[in-house]
């Protein structure tokens, strides 16, 4: 209300990019600081007040899609005809930007404008700073490749809730993912794929397990599906309620750590599991494949086992965090050249190798014992150093053919049960020690073999004979 009769205009500032779709009676202008760059615009309205009356002035706006955001307007002023400021608000008004989406209707496909609060399809074009929340009891199907959307939330759920990625689709959210405590009435699952292919990848997901037992909350990978995280995947609340599953073979790509000190995590035996950037391995997990791409990853102080071939390329490294609990490498352990193997950081794991050695970087396995637990060789062509005793176990030939030097560091024990050493020609073994163990069997040998140019250095031999 006006204290005072007054005749010129009410100026609102902008910020640059809000589009005025209707001044309704203001005049819009561009201001800029240079004559080529416009930094706002101003909308004028002109009016004339008698003292004590009231007139309303208004604009509708589309802000840019950025999305969270703070935009700022204003202050308001009153100039007169001559351009003397009588009056301005003492604050600019803060303008929110939260491109909230949630599901509703029960859900359905994820391009269906109508199943969604914010009445468009989130991450679609323009959209992309969509925030998104599956609402308890929906089911919803991305049914369209392409979607990006800034985060993925399923909002506390009292009933079964879902995400389906079609097969041939991918989806992305920029941000993290969070899937919440399944209720009493149903599981909550994010399905990746129908059988064929799907792709699905975020900054980091949670996977919280309800205290229901049988109401999970689930990443399932169907077969041919691809997982991705750039920011690691978190189990939480109680594990056994917090699964991953993976039903067929898959890709699964983590950079970043897998944590939560193990969820209830399956994977099938053909799945390829890769790891890049500075990544880690937190729980208690048996990983199908481990193909160390780049970077550095750390095998934390659980039990992990490989079940199949560990490679490790593009210059990368597999360590350990200080903590002696086994590692287990089932299969293949390849080091190309320019990658590192080294489980040397104090307190080193125990080791286990089923399925052989080939290195062609560095190969360091620390102070760790290691068991051989099954035929197989050491071989290719940089060193390698065995840092602590080694056991060559029951039944087991081992040959080493690499056409460095194998050095182990401490003793080279011969277990019961006719374990056999071979030496290949060219191969270069040096050894603190060599250990023969007595056998309670007449009928078991402990042999020892170089062939050709192959050397064998222990720095001492113990044979022990039966008691």
């Amino acid at each position: 209300k006006a204290n005072e009769s007054f005749v010129g205009n009410i100026v609102e500032e902008i910020p640059t990019g809000f589009e005025i779709t209707d001044a309704f009676g203001g005049i819009v202008e561009e201001i800029s600081t240079t004559n080529t760059s416009v930094t706002s615009k101003k909308i004028s309205w002109p009016i004339t007040l008698l003292a004590g009356e009231r007139q309303e002035v208004k604009y509708e706006y589309q802000a840019p899609k950025i999305s969270p955001e703070l935009f700022l307007a204003g202050p308001a002023r009153l100039l007169s005809n001559s351009n003397t400021e009588v009056f301005f608000e003492n604050r600019q008004w803060q303008i929110a930007s939260d491109a909230a989406c949630s599901s509703q209707s029960g859900g359905g496909n994820w391009s269906d404008s109508t199943k969604w609060s914010c009445g468009h399809v989130p991450g679609s074009v323009g959209n992309t700073a969509d925030t998104v929340t599956i609402t308890s009891g929906n089911s919803m199907i991305v049914d369209v490749t392409g979607y990006s959307v800034a985060s993925l939330t399923f909002a506390a759920s009292t009933a079964a809730t879902s995400l389906r990625i079609n097969d041939s689709v991918t989806f992305t959210v920029t941000g993290t993912t969070s899937i919440a405590a399944a209720g009493t009435t149903g599981s909550n699952t994010i399905t990746v794929g129908q059988g064929v292919s799907g792709n699905f990848s975020t900054a980091g997901i949670t996977i919280t397990g309800s205290a229901t037992s049988g109401k999970d909350s689930t990443l399932a990978l169907a077969t041919g599906s691809t997982f991705t995280t750039t920011a690691g995947i978190t189990f939480a609340a109680t594990l056994a309620q917090a699964k991953l599953s993976n039903s067929g073979a898959s890709t699964f790509n983590l950079t970043g750590t897998m944590s939560g000190a193990g969820g209830s995590v399956s994977f099938n035996g053909n799945t390829t599991f890769n790891t890049s950037g500075t990544s880690a391995i937190g729980g208690a997990y048996t990983l199908p494949t481990l193909n160390v791409t780049g970077g550095t990853t750390t095998l934390q102080s659980f039990a992990i086992i490989i079940s199949g071939a560990t490679t490790l390329s593009g210059n990368s490294t597999l360590t350990n965090a200080s903590g002696a609990t086994l590692k287990t490498f089932s299969g293949l352990v390849t080091v190309n050249s320019g990658s590192s193997f080294l489980m040397n950081v104090t307190t080193a794991p125990t080791l286990t190798f089923s399925g052989g050695i080939w290195n062609y970087g560095t190969f360091n396995s620390g102070t760790g014992a290691t068991t051989i637990s099954a035929t197989q060789s050491i071989s290719g062509s940089a060193a390698i150093t065995i840092g602590a005793a080694i056991n060559i176990g029951t039944g087991v030939t081992l040959t080493i053919d690499n056409s460095n030097t194998v050095t182990f560091s401490s003793t080279l024990t011969m277990g019961i049960g006719s374990p056999n050493l071979i030496i290949a020609s060219g191969a270069n073994v040096v050894s603190g020690g060599l250990t023969f163990t007595a056998n309670t069997t007449a009928s078991t040998t402990q042999l020892i073999t170089l062939k050709g140019s192959g050397n064998f250095s222990p720095s001492s031999i113990t044979m022990n004979a039966p008691g």
